[in-house]
């Protein structure tokens, strides 16, 4: 696991569950600009950004976790 953290708890957690799961990437884009990072879908490509300091990060955690399951690859190749 990277050494990487948000400094949201609810949020990180999320991206810790990201970085476990197979499929994903998280990447702390921090030091670039304004935005934390994003986690990006290893199989399609697409990304999800991360926000430093969300509105709610309660929110912003369940956002994550819905992108998560929307790219949920192996459900396609199996027809599961």
């Amino acid at each position: 696991m990277s050494r990487w953290a948000h400094p949201k708890k609810d949020i990180r957690e999320a991206l810790y569950d990201a970085a476990a799961a197979d499929g994903f990437e998280v990447e702390d884009t921090s030091a670039h600009g304004h935005g934390w990072g994003y986690v990006r879908c290893k199989e399609c490509g697409q990304k999800f950004s991360v926000w430093s300091t969300p509105k709610s990060a309660t929110s912003h955690a369940k956002q994550i976790r819905q992108f998560m399951r929307r790219h949920s690859h192996k459900d396609e190749v199996t027809g599961q």
